[in-house]
């Protein structure tokens, strides 16, 4: 045992030696954006009563991630409902402004989550276009948010054990990439969370331009 101990010592003596490691650095690669901004809160009644509308006047829901509470149905697609085009219209301007770049946002849809509703691990970008993933968003704006409503957890994609926590409030507008994995902790309030939430991809501006030029 000890002529090994002697051995190993000396082995490392000699790459001590040979090998200068004062090069060595270290580089986390791909990290997740995450964009957190603030929408204009005097909208939010009246997206948040347009839910309810829509709930009113189609009852039954579908089932996607959510566990228990309302889901719109496909057929209700909001980009499509006249209520939300200055939400719309908020969206391309910070993708405009942001990434000069036009969002092309394809689908939207509505959740109210009751007491112990809550949305299970997923991705949306299954259900995106085919083609690049990084030209592929999603979001959530929350339109209510009692007390104990349930955080959104942002899961790594290296461990879908760790991730990031977000408490969410009112007026809330979350954009992170379309593969990003994510969960939203059961509702422990009495009342309803209200979110809407969407898919988009994103056009260089003048890829659209040539675009729409040749068009023309």
């Amino acid at each position: 045992m000890c002529n090994i101990s002697i051995l190993y010592i000396t082995n490392t003596i000699i790459l001590e030696i040979n090998f200068n490691l004062d090069s060595h650095k270290t580089e986390i690669l791909f990290p997740t954006t995450l964009h957190f901004l603030n929408y204009p809160s005097n909208d939010i009644p009246l997206l948040t009563e347009e839910i309810y509308k829509i709930r009113k006047n189609n009852p039954k829901t579908i089932v996607k991630s959510n566990v228990g509470g309302y889901h719109t149905p496909e057929s209700t697609n909001l980009t499509q409902n006249p209520k939300f085009f200055n939400f719309l219209n908020f969206i391309k301007y910070f993708f405009l402004k942001k990434y000069d770049s036009y969002a092309n946002v394809y689908d939207m849809w509505g959740i109210i989550s009751g007491k112990y509703c809550y949305n299970g691990l997923h991705s949306h970008l299954l259900n995106s276009y085919v083609g690049d993933k990084n030209k592929h968003w999603s979001g959530v704006l929350y339109l209510k948010t009692p007390k104990n409503c349930g955080s959104i957890t942002f899961h790594s994609h290296q461990n879908l054990n760790a991730g990031k926590d977000v408490m969410p409030y009112e007026s809330l507008l979350l954009l992170f990439p379309s593969y990003v994995y994510h969960s939203v902790r059961p509702n422990l309030s009495d009342e309803n969370r209200v979110v809407v939430s969407f898919n988009l991809n994103i056009i260089s501006k003048d890829k659209y331009e040539n675009r729409s030029n040749k068009s023309n």
